[in-house]
């Protein structure tokens, strides 16, 4: 009987292997993917600050310009609140197994990063 404790026993600790490498490799993608997400906020926020010097060096300013600019801004505020939409979701079919859904911006990068 103590062979099948054992046998049980080993089981176990490969079991917590395997969850520890794989929650290791979710997390270096969470980071990359928020990453990724923070670098392209960050050129939106540059091209916005690029459109409105133009704007103001051409001294132009007109109610349409300004309700865009404001949307933009208003988009990219948001955005960065919440930087990436990512969310687990837990396959009930298959024990410890996990995944993470990535918004449609991050897909093809998700992709990549799983290859």
């Amino acid at each position: 009987m103590s062979w099948v404790i054992e046998q049980i026993h080993q089981w176990e600790l490969e079991l917590i292997g395997k969850i520890k490498k794989k929650a290791q490799e979710y997390r270096v993608i969470v980071v990359k993917l928020s990453e990724i997400c923070i670098n392209d906020i960050e050129m939106k926020f540059t091209d916005l600050k690029e459109q409105i010097n133009q704007i103001g060096e051409e001294k132009e300013f007109n109610d349409i310009d300004v309700i865009y600019l404001r949307n933009q801004l208003s988009e990219l505020i948001e955005e960065s609140k919440n930087p990436s939409d990512m969310c687990i979701k837990k396959d009930s079919q298959t024990f410890g197994d996990i995944s993470i859904i990535a918004s449609n911006n991050f897909i093809e990068v998700f992709q990549f990063l799983l290859d």
